[in-house]
């Protein structure tokens, strides 16, 4: 696959066509049990002819995958603990869902096919962060690729992901080629090897224990309903293209923007099931929205838009209250998910109910 920094561009892997063709060379050649070629048929003239032995059984015969016929909507919306905005979609080979302030994607692949992913996966971080000893890296990867496992791919793709933040984990619970990674920006990812099959699940907008087990499960379930041999069909390409129009540098004011800042800087248990948050949040460029969130779903968002002049800072004690009782053990979390202007990821922060729970939530 060719990499430039200013232009991505990735297609349907060619690992595609080149597994169909191993398989339809190994299909035609495939020895028979015992070694030795069958013996031809011999005309009524000469000796009876010899049953013929049996073929050594063919592999089964891959299948395409939906990734989204992996999970179901009811699955997907459980693990969030919140109801999805909108119905998966499909995005090259990959599923994606949304729910207010979070998303999450699957993907699965096998053979060349995963680790022509699991590159280009790399080949987008690289384009952005530009580092020379992840780039290296990389190439190192490339180059040995042929000779290399899926799961040596994926262990020696963690140390680039955790140049630009990620800090991986086993995953025990789902083998010893799994790994759970977070990073700070508030996502993480869940990567999963069994044999030459991958399987992904990234979460974004969750608390990271949170997260964590939502990855877990989903994965546990989707990787009971992947066929034994299997492609995933790909249309259409990823266009990434970065164009920096000329700057004339006398006219641009050195200014060194201040870094987003959203916290909750106390969580407080209220009357009922409400909570009283103070929250700080802070933007030099302006702050466009905000959303305040249950991570275990027990409703009562609330979302607040700012219109021009905006608002740099925010410094306030909002009353948030939950519309439901939970009826499982588990520690309460709030997420807040901030969009500013000038930066299309929003900012995440999350606050803990003292305790763990609040008394009756």
């Amino acid at each position: 696959m060719n990499v430039q920094r200013e232009s991505l561009v990735l297609r349907k892997p060619p690992f595609l066509a080149l597994i169909a063709v191993t398989i339809a060379v190994l299909a035609c050649n495939m020895p028979l049990l015992g070694g030795t070629p069958a013996s031809p048929v011999q005309t009524a003239e000469g000796p009876p002819a010899a049953p013929p032995e049996t073929p050594t059984p063919e592999p089964a015969e891959a299948v395409a995958l939906d990734p989204c016929s992996l999970l179901t909507r009811a699955e997907v919306e459980a693990a969030l603990g919140t109801p999805l905005g909108s119905d998966a979609a499909n995005q090259l080979a990959a599923c994606a869902y949304s729910a207010p302030g979070m998303a999450l994607s699957i993907s699965a692949a096998q053979g060349e096919d995963a680790k022509g992913w699991l590159l280009a996966g790399l080949d987008l971080i690289l384009l952005f962060l530009g580092d020379e000893q992840a780039t290296q890296m990389r190439e190192d990867i490339v180059a040995n690729a042929s000779s290399l496992s899926v799961a040596q791919v994926v262990r020696q793709s963690l140390p680039i992901y955790e140049i630009i933040g990620y800090q991986f984990q086993a995953a025990s619970e789902l083998g010893s080629e799994a790994f759970w990674g977070w990073s700070e920006l508030g996502g993480g990812t869940l990567l999963v090897v069994e044999g030459e099959t991958y399987l992904g699940v990234g979460v974004q907008g969750m608390a990271p224990d949170a997260a964590r087990a939502a990855a877990v499960g989903l994965a546990s379930l989707a990787r009971g309903r992947l066929p034994a041999r299997f492609t995933v069909p790909v249309e259409g390409t990823i266009h990434v293209e970065v164009t920096l129009p000329p700057i004339d540098v006398t006219l641009v004011p050195a200014i060194t923007p201040e870094p987003v800042t959203a916290q909750f800087v106390s969580v407080e248990c209220g009357p009922g099931l409400a909570l009283n948050l103070h929250l700080q949040i802070t933007s030099q460029t302006g702050i466009l929205s905000y959303t305040i969130w249950s991570t275990w779903g027990g409703g009562g968002d609330i979302e607040q838009t700012f219109s021009p002049p905006l608002p740099t800072a925010i410094d306030e004690i909002v009353v948030f209250e939950h519309e439901n009782v939970d009826s499982e053990a588990r520690n309460h979390q709030v997420g807040l998910s901030v969009v500013v202007e000038g930066i299309a990821e929003p900012v995440y922060a999350y606050g803990q109910e003292p305790g763990g729970r609040c008394p009756g939530h």
